[in-house]
């Protein structure tokens, strides 16, 4: 199992809770909070990225040993893991790798960071909800951070973003 996967999950999506942030930083946790969590958010990418190799590999490994990889197109988790892993490279190398940041523009790199939709949802059904209390965190965990994630976006959206007609920038003295 990956439980130790996790807390870097969680925390990803922690540091993108912009209501929650602002909420919470009126508030005497905010003394606790990351104050920078773009770095946070980078570090917990790919630790959730270098986890997620070896976890494949280690997968496909066993498959291979066990003449069995075809899991990985004919099982639910193979399917998922394929999927998961796939969109893990697209949201993680685009943005961390020099190469790519060269070779694509940020909206580009922005756009496939969208996909940890896709990845959320492939790792909803990547264990079973049954193997719990041993797997199975993944249909409770996942679901559960994408509702938040939709929750947090739409409140920051509807009653915390201001559409400014015109930006007049002025050069101060100092």
């Amino acid at each position: 199992t990956a439980y130790h996967m996790y807390p870097a999950i969680i925390a990803v999506f922690w540091t993108k809770f912009r209501a929650m942030h602002a909420f919470l930083d009126r508030t005497p946790v905010g003394v606790f909070l990351v104050p920078d969590c773009h770095i946070l958010h980078v570090h917990c990418g790919w630790t959730i990225f270098v986890d997620g190799v070896l976890h494949t590999i280690f997968h496909v490994t066993r498959y291979g040993l066990q003449h069995n990889l075809n899991l990985l197109i004919t099982n639910t988790s193979g399917m998922t893991g394929l999927i998961a892993i796939i969109s893990t490279l697209i949201i993680v190398l685009p943005m961390g790798l020099e190469y790519f940041r060269e070779s694509f523009g940020y909206e580009l790199r922005k756009c496939a960071h969208y996909l940890f939709w896709v990845f959320c949802l492939a790792m909803t059904f990547h264990a079973p909800y049954q193997a719990l209390p041993k797997g199975g965190y993944c249909a409770i965990v996942f679901p559960l951070l994408l509702v938040l994630y939709g929750l947090d976006t739409l409140y920051v959206k509807l009653f915390m973003s201001e559409m400014i007609g015109t930006v007049d920038y002025n050069v101060l003295p100092s």
